[in-house]
Formats: structure tokens, C-alpha cells, sequence
């Protein structure tokens, strides 16, 4: 399944089946979040084209009580606090050749 923007990330990912896989049109995403309890077998969410990732360039992906769900080849930029993916609460989430560039850009979880 192939997604353009973070409304369609969001809801591609509550909708997933297990072992099922999103793939990130290339551009620039919104903030991801949510909190509420996500849980998913196997779902990964991957760049459509390795060569050119989305990247997402301010406060990236925000998870909390999500498990199930791995993170593949994203890229995340910027100068500003927050920015890649910041998690908490989490069971069997994975980050796999992810990029993090910039002053600010990390994956926390």
C-alpha cells in the first residue's frame, strides 16, 4: 500500500493487516502521532522509493502504546528539538537503516 501524505500514513497504519507493508511516497510528511494503544503484528513503514525517502523536517513521528510496527529507510532532518521519531510505551518497534542528519535529528524511543 502506498501512501502521499501523513492523514493516509495514520490511517493506513491503524488499518493494517499483519506482516503488511506501507510505503512513503516521496515529499515531506507532517507529524505522525498517536497515542492511543496500537497493536500490530509485523507492520512496517518504508520509504516507496529507497533512492529518494520521505523525509519528515520538523516533530516526526510521535508514538505512545504502539507495538508491532517497524520503521524502515525513513530520513529525518532539521535544526529543531524534536525532530524524528520520539516514542514511549512501546513493544516490538523496530528502526532498520534509518537516517537522522541535522543538529536535532535522532530517533528517541
Amino acid at each position: 500500500q502506498t501512501v502521499s501524505n501523513t492523514a493516509q500514513l495514520l490511517a493506513a497504519l491503524i488499518a493494517a493487516p499483519a506482516n503488511h507493508i506501507i510505503a512513503c511516497a516521496p515529499g515531506t510528511y507532517t507529524t505522525l502521532t498517536r497515542t492511543t494503544a496500537l497493536n500490530k503484528t509485523n507492520v512496517t513503514i518504508r520509504p516507496q522509493t529507497r533512492s529518494n525517502p520521505p523525509t519528515w523536517s520538523g516533530p516526526a513521528i510521535r508514538l505512545n502504546n504502539v507495538s508491532g510496527v517497524n520503521f524502515d529507510g525513513l530520513r529525518f532532518t532539521g535544526t529543531t528539538a524534536g525532530t524524528g521519531g520520539i516514542s514511549g510505551n512501546l513493544g516490538r518497534v523496530t528502526g532498520r537503516n534509518c537516517v537522522c542528519s541535522g543538529d536535532r535529528g535522532r530517533m528517541q524511543m
